[in-house]
């Protein structure tokens, strides 16, 4: 493989990532949907733990997520590492960001910052193109969390 095709490679990985975010954040559900393969698995990998087994799976917790704050994504240090001309992983940080939902009124009152997690991917080539396999979610910073310092 040379320099252009890993080029290539890492950019439509880096897209994936990307449309992760701005998909979820618009509630375009068969888009988000659409950057997985079939049997792709989604784990988020500290408590409260769960993992998501294929596309249908996926939708339901999608779908299920609730309507009445506005959320964005913010995706920083993405990093892909390609494997072979097929298989590819990638590491980022997320920022979700939160306020009230009203209508379609924006700007809305800002929450604050909802979470900040890290992401571990699996990428694979097929015939529909690039696709995640494999998102692994670790909550790192989470103002849910009921963590107790000492």
């Amino acid at each position: 493989m040379d320099d252009l095709e890993q080029i290539l490679i890492e950019r439509q990985c880096l897209r994936l990532m990307t449309n992760y975010c701005l998909y979820l954040d618009d509630r375009k559900t068969e888009a988000f949907l659409d950057l997985f393969v079939d049997d792709a698995v989604w784990i988020q990998m500290n408590e409260p733990t769960y993992e998501l087994a294929g596309r249908e799976a996926i939708r339901r917790f999608v779908e299920g997520r609730p309507t009445r704050k506005i959320n964005r994504h913010l995706m920083q240090n993405p990093q892909v590492t390609v494997l072979s001309a097929d298989q590819a992983t990638g590491f980022s940080i997320g920022l979700v960001v939160d306020g009230p939902r009203q209508g379609d009124i924006l700007p809305v009152p800002l929450n604050g910052i909802e979470l900040l997690v890290e992401y571990r991917d699996t990428f694979r080539n097929g015939p529909a193109g690039w696709r995640i396999v494999r998102r692994e979610m670790t909550r790192v910073i989470d103002k849910k969390a009921s963590v107790t310092v000492v």
